[in-house]
Formats: structure tokens, C-alpha cells, sequence
């Protein structure tokens, strides 16, 4: 066998370890335990030195494959660092320190772990087939994640998983603890297949009142295409989305959809009514018809008892009481705004700065329920400032990337990641799902396929999208 296709064989290995090592972290409670995020850093840490000494082996050379993505890789390494020089801060007394070296290493990990599944994402998926892949993956891992939990509740199941008493009661909460955590596993994977669907209509399925035999014709075309198939499997995931309870969750969720509607609106013009029927199945059929079914009210009457003050409370949470955390962050961010008390040592400092007019002045809390606040507060504004630039570059480069220039899978792609970025930007107002790992390690992949593939121009013009004229 020749090194070529010696090389290409272990290569291919490679991407499939990558692949289950995605499916496997929401598996141990979202990789929410050192021992499961040591496992995971192990891993990635293994696949990318493999992955480069396959490549360099081979004879070719790794660092174009990393030149797209040459900003977003400086600024997650600049993060990275910026953590580095807390520990080291910490255990030799610096300006730049940590309240915590033990909490800021671990934290460091999953950082690294991060970084390390977005550089493995960038050297594995270099085609457009592989990325297609990668995608099916994700929703495959979705649809999994979301029978696991429809299953779980439905049966009321009790049962002890890695030492842990596991009760699933009134909400849908599968593989993970929380049932929020489950929404944004859930939403982002469910991102991926509706940009896939968004990316793949074409100007000849537009829908006509005035002939009805096109139309139908199209219709049942589109019954026999794979997309049906896709389409069916994703309202499975909307069903345990819907049954996660989770307010901002669903919200978040819907509020995505409605952008990529008008992202569409945008940016392809000549398929804007064809993008309207299917936005206004996902809302219509998902929420009105499904919802319903499942239990959508449910979540109305949570977001419908949720008051905005305390004095006002009718049985949910208030929107007060779930902000003041993040309130009572921002005297710890203005002690040290810059550089912050050291990643994972919010928990440790977050008790000083609690006041007795706060609701829940005898709680404890782990989480700000705000990944911007608590971002801010571990690492302080530069922290922070990196990863927004790192979204933010990022949701611009997808939305280039959704023009009618482009191939249906690269716009599929884009696609999913402008609508991934949006549910998770809205959702962390009041959440943490960043630092559930098996949350981040998949935003960490989604965002990093964004910058992977060589997602070229299509050779044909605009004007394939331009309705024909009927015969």
C-alpha cells in the first residue's frame, strides 16, 4: 500500500474518532465532571498531535489547512494564555493572578480542550463532503440526545448513573442534569439541520396559488427527497425541546428562526417566498400543531407566570431574581475589570459582593446565570472581549457566506452556524451554557466549520435562483 493512501486511511480514522468523541460529550451529564473533561482534553489533545504528524508524514503541510481560521485561532490562543498568566500570577504573587490556581488549571483545561477540537476541526474537515458529514452528525447526535430524553420522561425512569441518583420528573432533561443545558444542546444541533434545509431550497419550488399542478408536483418531489426525511426528524427534536420546559430555551430557539427568516429575506431575494413556507412550517407545524400536542402550554404558563419583580411573583421564578447574580457580578468586575479573579473562581468570589436586598441572599451559586458576567468577572473584559470577537467574526463570515454565489451546502453550513450563534448569544443573557462542556465543545466545532472547508463560489451565476416563466 502506498504512504498516500496509507496516510489517507489513517486520516480518515481520525475524522471518525473525532465524530464519536462528539457524540460521546453529552453522554457523562454534558462532560459537567472533571473526570469526563480530563477524558475528553486526553482525547483531543491524542487526535491532534495524530493529525498533525499524519499530515507532515504524508508530505504535506498542516498550516494551510489552519490560515483561514489564522484570527479566531489567535484569539482563542490569546484567551488560553491570558489564563496561563493567572496561574502563574497566582503562585508567584503577579498583577495578572488568580484567587485559585487548582480551579483556573482546570479551567484552563477546558479551554484547551476547546481550542483543541477547533484547530482538530480545521485540519480534518477539508471538503465539503466531510463537512456534510460532520453536519449529519450533529443532527444524528441531536435526534439520539432527544429520544434518550422524550424515552426518560415518558417512563418517569429513576436509576443511578456514575454514582448519581437520576430522577426524570416533569421536564425533559436526557443525558444532562439541567434541563436548560439539554435546550442548548438541543437548539444547536437543531441549528445545524435547519440551515442544511435553508441551504438546500431552490428557486423552482416556489410555491403558486395561481397553478396548482406545479405546485403539487413540487411538493410531492420534495416528499421523496432526503429533506422530507430530515424534516421529520428534526420536529423529534422540537418535541424535546418543547418538553425541556425551558423558557428562554424555546425562546431562544424561535427567536432564531424568525432571524434566519429575515436573513434569508436578505440575502436571497429570489427565494424569499419558498423560505416563508418553510419558516412558517417550523413555526406553525413545530409550535402551533406539535407544541400543542406535547405540552407547549406548559412553557406559556411559565413564561406567563414569570414576573418581572419579586413583589409580583405568581409561582415561576421572577425575571429579578434570575438577573440579580449577574447584578451583584458587576461590583466584582469593576474591582478587577480588566484581567478578573482567574477562570473558575467565580464561585469562590461571588459571596463577598452579595448584598441581604438580593432575593436568594442564602444561596449558594456555582454560576453567574450570565455567561457574559461571569466570563467578565473569571477573566475579566479582555477575556471576554476575545470571545465576542471571536463570535463576532465568525457570524460575519457565515453570513457571507449565505448569498445565492454560493454552493447549497456551503450556504447550509452558514446557515446554521448564523443561527447557532444567535440562540446561544440570547440564551447566555440569562444561563450558563458555556461553561457546560459538552455545550461548548460543540459550539466549538460548529464555529470552527465555519472557517474549515474550502467553501468555494459556485461557477454558476445568481441568476439559477431567478423564477422561470411558466410554460
Amino acid at each position: 500500500m502506498q504512504s498516500g493512501s496509507v496516510s489517507t486511511v489513517v486520516e480518515r480514522a481520525l475524522f471518525v474518532a473525532m465524530l464519536v468523541l462528539l457524540v460521546w460529550m453529552p453522554i457523562p451529564f454534558g462532560s459537567n465532571r472533571p473526570w469526563a473533561m480530563g477524558g475528553a482534553g486526553a482525547v483531543v489533545s491524542v487526535l491532534v498531535m495524530a493529525t498533525w504528524l499524519n499530515i507532515t508524514l504524508s508530505g504535506a503541510n498542516p498550516w494551510p489547512r489552519l490560515g483561514r481560521a489564522r484570527w479566531p485561532l489567535l484569539l482563542l490562543a490569546l484567551f488560553a494564555l491570558l489564563q496561563l498568566g493567572q496561574i502563574w500570577g497566582g503562585l508567584n504573587g503577579g498583577l495578572l493572578r488568580t484567587s485559585d490556581p487548582f480551579s483556573t488549571k482546570y479551567y484552563l483545561l477546558c479551554t484547551l480542550t476547546f481550542v483543541g477540537q477547533f484547530l482538530l476541526t480545521l485540519l480534518l474537515v477539508t471538503s465539503q463532503r466531510r463537512a456534510k458529514v460532520l453536519v449529519f452528525t450533529l443532527v444524528a447526535a441531536g435526534i439520539a440526545e432527544a429520544l434518550v430524553a422524550i424515552i426518560l420522561l415518558s417512563v418517569k425512569a429513576q436509576y443511578q448513573l456514575f454514582y448519581e441518583d437520576i430522577q426524570h420528573g416533569a421536564q425533559a432533561t436526557g443525558t444532562y442534569i439541567n434541563r436548560n443545558h439539554l435546550a442548548c444542546y438541543l437548539y444547536l444541533t437543531l441549528s445545524m439541520g435547519i440551515g442544511w434545509l435553508v441551504g438546500s431550497l431552490k428557486g423552482e419550488d416556489t410555491m403558486s396559488t395561481r397553478h396548482v399542478k406545479r405546485t403539487a408536483v413540487a411538493f410531492l418531489r420534495f416528499m421523496l427527497t432526503p429533506r422530507m426525511a430530515l424534516r421529520l426528524l428534526l420536529v423529534v427534536m422540537v418535541i424535546a425541546l418543547v418538553l425541556t420546559r425551558s423558557r428562554m430555551g424555546n425562546a431562544s430557539f424561535f427567536a432564531a428562526v424568525v432571524l434566519v427568516g429575515c436573513l434569508v429575506w436578505w440575502r436571497l431575494p429570489a427565494l424569499r417566498r419558498t423560505a416563508s413556507v418553510l419558516i412558517a412550517s417550523l413555526i406553525l407545524v413545530d409550535v402551533v400543531v406539535i407544541g400543542q400536542w406535547v405540552g407547549l402550554e406548559h412553557v406559556v404558563q411559565r413564561l406567563e407566570a414569570t414576573a418581572v419583580v419579586e413583589q409580583d411573583k405568581r409561582g415561576e421564578e421572577t425575571l429579578e431574581a434570575r438577573l440579580q447574580p449577574a447584578i451583584h457580578t458587576l461590583p466584582m468586575i469593576a474591582q478587577r475589570p480588566w484581567f478578573g479573579y482567574g477562570g473558575g473562581t467565580f464561585y469562590m468570589e461571588f459571596p463577598r459582593f452579595k448584598t441581604e436586598d438580593m432575593v436568594l441572599v442564602s444561596w449558594f451559586f456555582d454560576h453567574a446565570h450570565n455567561d457574559y458576567a461571569e466570563i467578565a468577572a473569571d477573566t475579566g473584559l479582555l477575556g471576554l472581549g476575545l470571545l465576542l470577537v471571536t463570535g463576532i467574526i465568525t457570524l460575519r463570515r457565515a453570513i457571507a457566506h449565505t448569498s445565492s454565489s454560493f454552493r447549497s451546502s456551503t450556504r447550509g453550513v452558514a446557515y446554521g452556524v448564523f443561527m447557532a450563534l444567535c440562540c446561544i448569544a440570547i440564551h447566555s443573557w440569562v444561563d450558563f451554557n458555556l461553561h457546560i462542556p459538552a455545550n461548548a465543545f460543540t459550539l466549538s466545532t460548529i464555529m470552527a466549520l465555519m472557517w474549515s472547508a474550502p467553501w468555494r463560489q459556485t461557477s454558476c451565476s445568481s441568476s439559477q435562483y431567478i423564477r422561470k416563466p411558466l410554460p
